[in-house]
């Protein structure tokens, strides 16, 4: 296990293969970042579970593992005269459990989203995909006046229970300042995974779940995952208004990525490529590059900035 080093490592026990094998393959499958298929295993369990007549040395095994750990796979006999099931006033012997193996501590991945109040028509289902996709808590800045609309339990209840409210704040919008307060809420979670995205925006990652996804960026030595930005129409063109029974995907099936400059003609044209999920580290920031940047940011080893 320590030539492993940081690799990821799936722990299986035969006994979990054997109880439950569909569970185990599954598991399996999403370690290994591939698409699940239908297995049998083409071998069974033959032979008794008598072991005293199954192993023609019974008695001699037991008297030589004696008081080790592998006597427990023997049963009682194997325990000697001062085993659990021995009536003599010596001590028994301390049976000692194999270690297992060291797992590595998962990363866990915290939804970090600036939500703005023109957006609240979308929010339901924004939360409700990033939910489904796995994120382990959710964390939201909110900038304008939430709490004087209807929306004002629903942020008191943290939009269901799961939901913190990290900040609320009124004012005109200024991206630096959407952009210091993601940065200063991401570094709360220093070593963990942040997934950062707008009420507009619906990530789809490149592997069946998100914790194929991780495993696949820490194999490969990447700490950010690059992402393509598409916006979507409905099949005339339009944007139609959303509310809460709205299905998005069929509403907006078509995917157009010049929509920005169609509808601001002579604009300077956004963002294309966003880094929405990445690796915190000490001196990670959440901004939009500089007017005329290059879009495209180095990945490695060395944490890397969304």
């Amino acid at each position: 296990m320590q030539r492993l080093g940081g690799h990821d490592v799936l722990s299986l026990a035969y006994e979990d293969l054997v109880a439950d094998t569909a569970r185990e393959m599954r598991r399996i499958f999403d370690f290994l970042a591939v698409e699940p298929i239908a297995v049998q295993p083409q071998i069974y369990k033959e032979g008794t579970d008598d072991l005293p007549a199954a192993i023609a040395n019974y008695d001699e095994l037991c008297r030589r593992l004696a008081g080790t750990d592998a006597a427990r796979w023997l049963g009682d006999d194997a325990h000697g005269p001062g085993g659990p099931s021995g009536d003599h006033s010596s001590a028994p012997r301390a049976q000692t459990t194999p270690a297992s193996p060291q797992r590595a501590k998962p990363h866990r991945v915290h939804l970090v989203g600036h939500i703005g109040i023109q957006d609240r028509d979308i929010l339901s289902h924004w939360l409700a995909y990033y939910r489904g996709l796995g994120v382990d808590d959710i964390h939201l800045v909110l900038h304008g006046p939430w709490r004087s609309t209807e929306f004002a339990p629903l942020v008191e209840s943290g939009f269901g229970g799961d939901v913190t409210i990290a900040e609320e704040y009124e004012g005109p919008f200024i991206e630096p300042v959407k952009s210091a307060k993601l940065t200063l809420l991401s570094q709360r979670f220093v070593g963990d995974w942040v997934l950062v995205a707008d009420a507009d925006e619906f990530l789809e990652l490149p592997f069946p779940t998100l914790a194929a996804t991780l495993r696949a960026l820490r194999g490969l030595g990447i700490t950010s995952l690059p992402a393509i930005m598409l916006q979507r129409v409905a099949v005339d063109g339009r944007l139609p208004p959303v509310d809460v029974a709205t299905d998005p995907a069929a509403t907006f099936p078509l995917g157009i990525p010049l929509l920005f400059e169609r509808m601001a003609p002579g604009a300077t044209p956004p963002w294309k490529t966003k880094h929405p999920l990445f690796l915190v580290h000490a001196k990670s920031v959440v901004r939009r590059p500089p007017s005329g940047a290059r879009r495209d940011r180095h990945l490695g080893s060395k944490p890397v900035t969304p």
